[in-house]
């Protein structure tokens, strides 16, 4: 049986996870945890900088491979509707849809007020990286974190990149675009608007004790102080209040949101 595969590219804190988890309800429906496929696209296209393949350009045998990598990767996975999650919009990434996918391209992008995301990350008591480039993003300093949270943070960097591509004129048509505000206040609206996107028979969702994300057996392996993939049973939106974020923060992140425009 062949797969059809979808993309979900958005925001980090936007309900990612929450919307795999209502989705692989479904059991035609396979929704990636945070993919890897675009790294082995970018790994296989490095080859062709190396001096074995220079010195033999064989194009045609490697666009064999990358043609190939969608159906070999997920080859055991049981859905027919394969949604796979990542930096997918990001002009390269998008470039590899563009060239190796042999279905329609489709992108659903989470998205949400850019403040409450970084206020969202600001919760959590330690690095999300260890190494010192990072310390910065636990700062007592609100300004210092909000500024460089904004200006390097790679995960926040690719996201929001992505949704500045997805807004071009050219590709308003491969995206739909989710609200977290929208997703927690109202899921099976939401749900039903991605079905009706995707063009694929709808599935009576239960909208209770939502489970945490797992697929074929594996969980997120995340660490258990700084758990950013678990989700409540109850769809509840996060307490991100922006309330007490500098007013000169706000004049300067707020009205980024380009997908309302």
């Amino acid at each position: 049986m062949s797969k059809k595969y979808f993309f979900m590219a958005g925001l980090p804190r936007s309900g990612n996870t929450l919307l795999a988890s209502i989705l692989n309800q479904n059991p035609d429906i396979n929704v990636s945890a945070n993919s890897i496929v675009p790294g082995i696209f970018s790994a296989i296209e490095d080859l062709t900088n190396t001096e074995v393949f220079l010195n033999f350009p064989d194009k045609n045998s490697l666009d064999n491979v990358m043609f190939n990598i969608f159906d070999n990767y997920y080859k055991n996975w049981t859905g027919k509707y394969i949604i796979d999650r990542s930096c997918w919009a990001t002009p390269g990434n998008f470039e590899y849809l563009k060239k190796y996918l042999n279905d329609e391209i489709k992108i659903i992008c989470p998205v949400r007020d850019l403040l409450e995301i970084a206020k969202s990350f600001k919760k959590f008591p330690i690095y999300f990286h260890q190494d010192e480039s990072y310390k910065f993003l636990y700062s007592d300093e609100d300004e210092l974190f909000y500024d460089k949270f904004f200006e390097t943070f790679e995960i926040m960097g690719r996201g929001y990149w992505s949704v500045k591509n997805l807004c071009n004129s050219e590709n308003r048509h491969y995206v739909h675009f989710v609200e977290y505000d929208n997703l927690v206040s109202n899921p099976r609206s939401e749900i039903e608007k991605i079905y009706k996107f995707l063009n694929i028979p709808n599935y009576n969702h239960t909208y209770k004790n939502i489970k945490q994300y797992e697929m074929n057996g594996i969980k997120y392996n995340d660490d258990p102080h700084f758990d950013i993939h678990s989700v409540k049973s109850k769809i509840i939106k996060s307490s991100t209040s922006t309330d007490d974020i500098p007013e000169k923060i706000k004049q300067k992140y707020s009205g980024l949101e380009i997908w309302r425009n």
